[in-house]
């Protein structure tokens, strides 16, 4: 996947071409369209292989989608009764362009009404199949137990609700490829590796085999470092917010897409740097990784993860979004330079810090004049 072109659907005014890498973070103002770029996935992928005149339901509990109506998602600037959502990967030719209009009776569909595919018909390996791991930033804090249910793949949900039936079904079936395998952890079984990456981001916490599988209501018990066990409602929500995020990265299928909204919630700046760490790492796991962040944390923990592996610099962009004067969403791509610092800095992007200081440094002035720094309220 080299590009997402998005048309018409939500902010985007016309036709809007976001490039994309095996690492793809979404970083810039809120409300400014980093969402709806995930949300746009969601949808292609649940709309991949149906026909043109095939209604797709815009709100669906299984895969997090709540968009609404038509009118909800189509620009209010489109010229027609229509919007568009598509990729293509100019290296293999595989492509898909979806476009949706009204649905006549339905106000909560929209009609497939066009669908365009690469050449000689080829699909990106990212809408070919049922598999979309998306993590919302709205993950299950810690609870003290969880249900079973069925899963069509291998997945923690859109919430993380499923993972301690993960780590019950498939701790010792699911086999860590050596490359996801953290360096100084020979087990290949999930719990191992799993628990060899929460600990580089949480040192000294262990997570147990859940509890009470049999009774249909696993619950994850958590190891400090002097080894004692607690439960999962004494581990605070750091911990159970980032477990999704490593599961989902160790055990996603190659070709498919990882979308994860805000990794930094919960978490103190050092684990917001070594989650950022992790999940450069993750994007040579073989799929499509997609990152919304607001944390300047998860971005130095990326550079400093390129600056020990400079080779691989190049396989991840940054996106910065951006409201233009006339409203309309913009999108700056922000790459590395060889120094690993970024080869671009535009307002507002990782410089909260500076100005911050800025203004403390003009407010204590101030203080010494017997004034007030007027740009502080």
């Amino acid at each position: 996947m080299k590009s997402i072109s998005i048309e018409n659907f939500k902010c985007f005014t016309g036709l809007n071409q976001i490039p994309v890498a095996p690492l793809t973070v979404l970083v810039g103002s809120n409300n400014a369209g980093k969402s709806s770029v995930i949300q746009s996935l969601q949808l292609l992928h649940k709309a991949a292989g149906a026909d043109e005149g095939v209604p797709i339901w815009l709100n669906d509990e299984t895969s997090d989608t709540w968009f609404g109506t038509f009118g909800d998602v189509i620009n209010i600037q489109s010229p027609e009764d229509k919007f568009s959502i598509g990729f293509n990967d100019e290296d293999t030719g595989a492509a898909l362009l979806m476009d949706f209009g009204h649905n006549g009776d339905v106000e909560t569909a929209a009609n497939v009404c066009g669908v365009t595919k690469g050449e000689n018909g080829l699909v990106p390996s990212e809408m070919n199949g049922m598999e979309f791991y998306f993590l919302s930033c709205e993950r299950y804090g810690p609870r003290l137990s969880s249900g079973l249910g069925n899963m069509d793949y291998p997945s923690v949900g859109c919430h993380g609700e499923n993972c301690a039936q993960i780590l019950c079904d498939s701790d010792s079936r699911i086999k860590v490829e050596s490359a996801r395998a953290f360096g100084k952890e020979k087990n290949l079984n999930l719990l191992p590796q799993v628990n060899a990456w929460l600990n580089y981001i949480f040192p000294g916490i262990v997570v147990k085999k859940p509890k009470n599988y049999n009774n249909l209501s696993p619950s994850l018990m958590v190891e400090d470092r002097h080894g004692e066990e607690f439960l999962p409602t004494n581990m605070g929500f750091g911990i159970s917010y980032s477990l999704p995020i490593v599961i989902s990265c160790l055990i996603a299928r190659t070709g498919k897409i990882v979308a994860v909204q805000n990794p930094e919630a919960h978490l103190h700046p050092d684990a917001q740097t070594r989650i950022g760490e992790f999940l450069a790492h993750a994007s040579g796991f073989g799929f499509s990784l997609i990152v919304e962040t607001h944390s300047d944390h998860v971005l130095e923990g990326m550079q400093i993860y390129y600056a020990n592996h400079p080779e691989l610099k190049g396989d991840a962009i940054v996106n910065c979004f951006g409201i233009s004067e006339n409203g309309s969403t913009v999108v700056e791509p922000i790459g590395f330079r060889e120094d690993l610092q970024f080869d671009k800095m535009p307002k507002g992007f990782m410089d909260r810090t500076i100005r911050n200081y800025g203004l403390l440094r003009k407010s204590l002035a101030a203080i010494e004049r017997g004034e007030r720094n007027s740009e502080c309220i």
